[in-house]
C-alpha cells in the first residue's frame, strides 16, 4: 500500500465535551491512571482490570504470548471463573434479587415479559439442569437459532454456566446458511423456536431447522420454545418442547469452573470468499474485556436501563449489550423482530419514554431511518432520561452524528460511535463515555482506555505511519477477548490475520485507516473498498460521505469497477428518501457534491437508483455484493450474511435499466 497524506474535510469538526462526572462506572481519576498504566505496563493493566470480575481460582500468569514471533497467546493462564456466575450470581450476592434484569416485548406489542435477576437466575438454572439431563457436559457444543426473546438469553447464560460451546445463529438465515455453519461446527443440540414475528409476518424458524438438519447428522436433539403458536412438525425421538424438559428441573445449578482460555463461543463472520470464519472466543477472557468495555464506552452501572436494538446473533449484541450490561448489573430492554419500527418508528421513542431508558444501542442504519422519518415523531416524547447512545456496525457520517446529537440528544447526550470486530471480541479503541471528547464521525482514539496503545496504522512493511496518512489498521498486542483461532482451521487463522506481517506480531484488520492530529481513528473502508481512479487512490467512504450530504439521499453504496482507461471508475448505488425521485438535476447535484468535497476525478461515472441496498444483519451495506452484481452479474463467495435477499433482484433491475439507456 502506497503512503498518501490525506486531509479529510471532516477533520475540521470541533470536539464536544460533557461532564466527566456523568460516567458513574469509572471515575476520571481512575481512567487517567489506567491510561498511564497501559502505556508502561500492558500486563499490569490487564492484571488490575481482571479483578472487576470474581474468580474461583486466581491466575498464574496474566499474559503468555510469543510476541513478536508467534501469534498464539493466553490470558490469565491457570485462572478459573464463570461468565454466567459473574452476570447473575455475583449481583444476587450483593442484593440485586428484585432488580429488573430484562424487559422484553414481542413485535406486535401485545406481550411483555419482565425478569428480575433472581427470576432470570432460576430460569437459567432450570434450563441448565435440563441440558445436563440430556447428557450435555462441559465442552459439548450447542447451536442457538433464536430471535431476540427471553429464551435466547437463558440459553446463552446456561451455556456459559455449564461450560458448553455455543454458536449463535441469525434467524434471518435461510436453509443453506444454516447448513454451512452446522456442518462446520457440528453441534450436538440445537435450540430454536416455533416461529417469530419479523416486520409483521410470522416466520417459521422450526421448518427452516428441519430442512437444514436433513444434511446435519451431528444434531441429535432439537429443543423448541413456543412463541407464536404456528403449526410445526415435531420429529419423534429428536425434537422436544422447552417447557416439557424444564417443567420438573431444579432451579439451582452450580456454575462450572472455566479456565480463562477455554473456548465457549464460536461466532461466524462472513469472508470475501469461501466458508464463513468461525471466531473461537474464550468465555472468561470475553468477560474481563467486555466488563471493562461496558464501563468505558457506555458507563454501564446497576442503575442503567439499556435499550438494545441489535440482533443477538450479531457480535455487537454479545460484546456491547448482553455481556457488558449484565456483568455490570444493568437492565436490558429488548424486543422481537423489528419492533422498534412496528407499527411505525414512533415506537422507538415511545419505548424510551415508557421504560425510562437512559442508554440506547443501535446501528447507524436506524439513525438514518429516524432522521428520514422526521423530528415530529419525537418532539412530543419525553426523552429527558436519555443520556448516552452507543452506535456501531458501520461508519457514522459526521452530518448524521451531529443531527443525532443536536436533535435527539439535545446536545446533552454522549454519542459514542465505535468500531467493532468479531474476531477481537468487540472494540478496543472506543472513547471513554463523558470522559473523552467526542469527534463527529470518528471511530476511536489512540489513547483509548481500553487498549488504544495496542492499535496502530502501518505501511505494507509494518512500519508506523505519521498522522493523516492512510494505511493498514493493525493490532499490535493481543487482548483477552480476541479469538484464539478459527474453528477447526488454525491455518486459516494464521493466514488471514498474521500472514501479511510474518516477522512481527501484527494482527491485520483489513481496514484502511487514518489517525488525525487529534488522535482519532477514521476508518475509511475495507482494504478491498479502496479504488484507484486514474492514479487517484481513494476510498469509497470518501465519495459516500459527499453524496450523503444531498438532502434527498437516504443511503448510498459506492464501488469501483474496472475501466480500460482509468483502471477503475466509481459507481454509485443510491437509495433516495421517500417521496423523492431521480432526475438529471439530482444527478448533477450529487456529482457537484463529490467534486466539492473529494475532487472531480471521483465523480460517479454511473448512478443506479435503487429501492434497497444489500445489507448484513448489523446494517452494513455489502459493497462486495454491489460490485459482484455490477461486474459479474452474480454474487461471488459467501452471501450467508445477506439479510435482505430480495434486494438482489432490485439491483439487477436497476442495472438492466441503466444498460438499456
Amino acid at each position: 500500500m502506497a503512503e498518501e497524506i490525506v486531509k479529510l474535510p471532516w477533520e475540521e469538526r470541533k470536539l464536544y465535551t460533557l461532564d466527566a462526572a456523568r460516567n458513574r462506572a469509572i471515575t476520571k481519576e481512575r481512567a487517567e491512571r489506567l491510561k498511564k498504566l497501559i502505556q508502561v505496563d500492558y500486563e499490569g493493566f490487564w492484571n488490575e482490570v481482571a479483578n472487576d470480575i470474581e474468580w474461583f481460582k486466581p491466575w498464574d500468569k496474566t499474559l503468555e504470548a510469543g510476541i513478536p514471533t508467534t501469534p498464539e497467546f493466553k490470558f490469565y493462564k491457570g485462572g478459573y471463573s464463570n461468565t454466567c456466575y459473574n452476570m447473575l450470581d455475583r449481583h444476587l450476592k450483593n442484593g440485586a434479587e428484585n432488580r429488573l434484569a430484562l424487559i422484553w416485548e414481542n413485535e406486535p406489542g401485545n406481550r411483555v415479559e419482565k425478569y428480575t435477576y433472581k427470576q432470570l437466575y432460576h430460569e437459567v438454572c432450570k434450563f441448565s439442569n435440563a441440558l445436563k439431563n440430556m447428557g450435555l457436559q462441559k465442552g459439548d457444543k450447542i447451536a442457538i437459532y433464536l430471535p431476540n426473546c427471553p429464551a435466547t438469553t437463558i440459553a446463552i447464560l446456561a451455556a456459559y454456566r455449564l461450560g458448553l460451546i455455543f454458536m449463535p445463529l441469525f434467524t434471518g438465515f435461510p436453509v443453506e446458511s444454516l447448513r454451512v455453519r452446522l456442518e462446520d461446527f457440528k453441534p450436538r443440540v440445537m435450540i430454536t423456536i416455533d416461529g417469530t414475528y419479523r416486520r409483521g409476518k410470522i416466520i417459521s424458524l422450526k421448518s427452516t431447522v428441519d430442512e437444514a438438519l436433513k444434511q446435519s447428522p451431528s444434531v441429535k436433539k432439537v429443543i423448541v420454545k413456543r412463541n407464536v403458536g404456528n403449526e410445526i412438525n415435531m420429529t419423534a425421538g429428536r425434537d422436544c418442547w422447552w417447557d416439557d424438559i424444564t417443567e420438573n428441573s431444579a432451579d439451582e445449578c452450580p456454575a462450572e469452573a472455566i479456565e480463562a482460555n477455554e473456548i465457549q463461543c464460536v461466532m461466524y463472520t462472513s469472508g470475501t470468499t469461501g466458508m464463513p470464519k468461525g471466531a473461537a472466543l474464550a468465555g472468561v477472557g470475553l468477560a474481563v474485556q467486555t466488563c471493562l468495555g461496558g464501563k468505558i464506552e457506555a458507563a454501564l452501572t446497576a442503575g442503567d436501563i439499556f435499550y438494545s436494538l441489535n440482533d443477538n446473533s450479531w457480535a455487537g449484541s454479545e460484546f456491547h449489550a448482553l455481556l457488558p450490561l449484565w456483568l455490570n448489573g444493568g437492565t436490558l430492554v429488548w424486543q422481537e423482530g423489528a419492533a422498534f419500527s412496528v407499527p411505525s418508528l414512533e415506537r422507538f421513542y415511545s419505548t424510551i419514554e415508557k421504560y425510562g431508558v437512559n442508554k440506547v444501542h443501535l446501528a447507524p442504519t436506524v439513525l438514518r431511518m429516524l432522521k428520514a422519518a422526521g423530528e415530529e415523531l419525537f418532539n412530543k416524547k419525553d426523552l429527558s432520561k436519555l443520556e448516552l447512545m452507543l452506535c456501531m456496525g458501520e461508519p457514522l457520517s459526521p452530518e448524521l452524528w451531529e443531527w443525532t446529537f443536536e436533535k435527539i440528544g439535545k446536545k446533552k447526550m454522549f454519542l459514542n460511535n465505535v468500531g467493532d470486530m468479531t474476531e477481537l471480541g468487540g472494540c478496543i479503541i472506543q472513547p471513554a463515555a463523558f470522559i473523552d471528547p467526542m469527534k463527529p464521525g470518528a471511530m476511536g482514539r489512540i489513547d483509548s482506555l481500553m487498549a488504544g496503545v495496542a492499535v496502530g496504522v502501518v505501511d505494507d512493511d509494518g512500519n508506523d505511519l505519521p498522522i493523516n496518512t492512510r494505511g493498514n489498521m493493525v493490532f499490535k498486542k493481543p487482548v483477552p477477548g480476541a479469538s484464539r483461532t478459527l474453528w477447526e482451521n488454525h491455518k486459516r487463522y494464521l493466514d488471514v490475520y498474521f500472514e501479511a506481517f510474518k516477522d512481527k506480531w501484527l494482527w491485520i484488520v483489513q481496514d484502511e485507516c487514518v489517525i488525525d492530529e487529534d488522535g482519532y481513528f477514521w476508518v475509511l473502508g475495507r482494504l478491498d473498498d479502496t479504488i484507484n481512479v486514474a492514479g487517484h487512490r481513494l476510498t469509497t467512504s470518501e465519495i459516500e460521505g459527499a453524496i450523503i450530504k444531498c438532502d434527498k439521499v437516504e443511503a448510498v453504496g459506492v464501488v469501483g469497477i474496472p475501466d480500460p482507461i482509468k483502471e477503475q471508475i466509481p459507481v454509485g448505488f443510491i437509495k433516495l428518501k421517500a417521496g423523492t425521485s431521480e432526475s438529471e438535476e439530482l444527478r448533477s447535484e450529487i456529482n457537484a457534491q463529490i467534486t466539492n468535497h473529494v475532487g472531480s476525478y471521483a465523480r460517479l461515472e454511473e448512478m443506479l437508483f435503487v429501492e434497497q441496498l444489500p445489507t448484513t444483519i448489523s446494517g452494513k451495506i455489502m459493497r462486495r455484493v454491489l460490485r459482484d452484481i455490477r461486474v459479474k452479474g452474480k454474487i461471488i463467495g459467501d452471501q450467508t450474511s445477506l439479510e435482505n435477499a430480495n434486494s438482489i433482484a432490485l439491483l439487477k433491475e436497476a442495472i438492466d435499466k441503466v444498460k438499456s439507456q
